[in-house]
């Protein structure tokens, strides 16, 4: 072979291993980035599962905040040996919200002191007291004292008179009434509505029970008892400053001179 031929052979040969090893990096290069294209799949993939989960664990506490579970299954409050759940303490917190706008109604003060546009939240009742403040301390003392009355009906085996567990057992049909007339679906879809979410039919019917065994205990205790005027009359010299008391509330009502106005 010439030594033209044999330089240009190894020309050629160089040539081609320089080709194939470009091929070879071409590859690699192609499996890099595969693996990478894999690897971003892979990561939009988690990512997408846990907007997924995120979305799904929003909609779930959604459902159940909604439902009511934290207002029947929570304490609110604890009067003596009784855990008034949130439910509950809405009954007493709206019968006494009633209560004081009755009160205050009857004297054509309501609308006076309580802006009914707006929330009484929000609404200043004394210093350090919005009107909704007063609503609840109002609601817990009406809860003790019913409490009070209702264990000590219990303990002693006092029963309400046929003709109000007769009014009592009616209750549910009349709710159920009440929720046909307003479009909605049952009697505990109307409670929620009034009352607010965790309200139930059967949790109200405890509730006035509750009430009226107090009620009716308590007036049956006070005509159990006997005494004579004067027996009535000693007592109340002795305990007379806890009988002679009145409540009142002070306003400052400027007014101006008809010569200074002038």
């Amino acid at each position: 072979m010439s030594a033209s031929r044999e330089k240009k052979l190894r020309r050629e040969l160089r040539e081609a291993e320089a080709n194939s090893d470009t091929v070879k990096k071409v590859k690699k290069t192609k499996n890099k980035t595969g693996r990478t294209a894999a690897q971003a799949q892979k990561l939009r993939s988690g990512i997408i599962t846990a907007l997924v989960i995120v979305l799904v664990a929003a909609f779930c506490l959604l459902i159940f905040v909604n439902s009511g579970f934290l207002q029947t299954h929570t304490t609110a409050a604890t009067v003596g040996s009784h855990k008034l759940t949130p439910a509950t303490m809405d009954y007493y917190y709206q019968d006494s919200y009633a209560t004081i706008k009755s009160n205050y109604s009857s004297y054509g003060y309501w609308e006076y002191f309580v802006d009914t546009s707006k929330e009484v939240t929000d609404q200043t009742y004394g210093e350090d007291q919005t009107w909704s403040d007063a609503m609840i301390d109002s609601a817990l003392t009406n809860a003790q004292q019913i409490y009070t009355l209702y264990d000590a009906a219990t303990a002693e085996g006092y029963t309400l008179p046929e003709d109000q567990q007769t009014s009592l057992a009616s209750i549910p049909d009349t709710i159920a009434s009440y929720a046909k007339d307003s479009g909605l679906h049952d009697g505990d879809e109307y409670m929620a509505d009034y009352y607010g979410k965790g309200a139930k039919v059967a949790s109200y019917v405890e509730y006035v029970t509750q009430q009226q065994i107090a009620s009716g205990y308590a007036s049956d205790k006070l005509a159990s008892f006997t005494y004579t005027d004067a027996e009535m009359e000693s007592y109340y010299q002795e305990h007379k400053q806890d009988f002679d008391t009145v409540t009142y509330r002070l306003f400052n009502v400027s007014t101006v001179d008809d010569d200074t106005a002038a």
